[in-house]
Formats: C-alpha cells, sequence, structure tokens
C-alpha cells in the first residue's frame, strides 16, 4: 500500500518558468531560498501545483502590499 498521494499535478521547473515566461533560474533560486516548495528526485525537480500557484499568489499579494 502507497502513502503517497493521488491525484497531485507537478510542474517541472522549465513548465512552470515557461508558464510564467521567466527563466528556469528564477524558480531554482524560489526553490533553494525555500520560498517555493519542491521535490528533487535526483536531479529532477517537481514543484507541486498547489504549492506553484500559493508561491504565485504570495508574490501577487507582496507587490500589492509594497506599493
Amino acid at each position: 500500500m502507497s502513502d503517497l498521494p493521488t491525484g497531485v499535478a507537478y510542474y517541472t521547473a522549465r513548465e512552470l518558468a515557461d508558464h510564467l515566461r521567466v527563466s528556469t533560474m528564477t524558480i531554482h533560486r524560489a526553490i533553494d531560498t525555500d520560498d517555493l516548495p519542491a521535490l528533487r528526485l535526483g536531479a529532477a525537480v517537481r514543484i507541486p501545483v498547489t504549492d506553484a500557484h500559493d508561491w504565485i499568489l504570495t508574490r501577487l499579494t507582496q507587490k500589492e502590499t509594497s506599493r
């Protein structure tokens, strides 16, 4: 029996970067500073979609409050 969640969707760093139209370095920096949760599977990085969306919303609200 597996304890892994089923139905969880993931982005690769490249997919998320392409989606946001930023460089993959931007995504990797967010992961390295623990701003963006990610799973490391050897050299591969997977970002849960829900965590990516939360990170984007956090970034948007930070921008709005700093104005």
